[in-house]
């Protein structure tokens, strides 16, 4: 496997990609981010989080700080996006993006699927802004150990 050269992450200006297709739950989370300035990037279904995480990738050689990950969605679920998306990684040598799972389930079971199917966290819906800020961190805390990591 070639060792891809080093992707850009701006832990100063963190980008979250939020992949979310209810609209009333998506405004909670655009408001709160663009109240905070931080900038976003919508996908509306699992499709299109990994079509927009890998032209991301691919095309401005930046990853996001943190992918905002619903789990019931048309088309591809958020399991499947995820699996996706660490296969992406895996395959092209890029860092471990912050993945956390959203769902207005609150069911114990669905905490264990998301971490199995590869996300780091999970959020019940509706989003507080404590709760994004608090992901937010996690994501930076998560570069800024790999990076620590690759400089030793």
């Amino acid at each position: 496997m070639v060792k891809r050269k080093s992707t850009i992450i701006d832990l100063s200006h963190p980008l979250v990609l939020i992949v979310e297709d209810n609209d009333y739950i998506l405004n909670i989370i655009t408001e709160t981010l663009t109240k905070k300035k931080i900038r976003f990037e919508v996908a509306k279904n699992g499709t299109c989080a990994v079509d927009s995480f890998k032209k991301k990738i691919c095309n401005e050689n930046k990853l996001y700080s943190l992918i905002l990950m619903d789990i019931v969605m048309p088309f591809k679920n958020g399991f499947e996006a995820t699996q996706e998306i660490r296969e992406f990684e895996i395959q092209e040598n890029i860092e471990r993006t912050f993945i956390c799972g959203m769902s207005s389930d609150k069911n114990n079971d669905l905490e264990k699927k998301c971490i199995a199917a590869g996300m780091d966290d999970f959020v019940v819906k509706p989003i507080t802004p404590l709760s994004l800020s608090n992901l937010i961190e996690k994501g930076k805390e998560r570069y800024s150990s790999q990076l620590l990591l690759s400089i030793q």
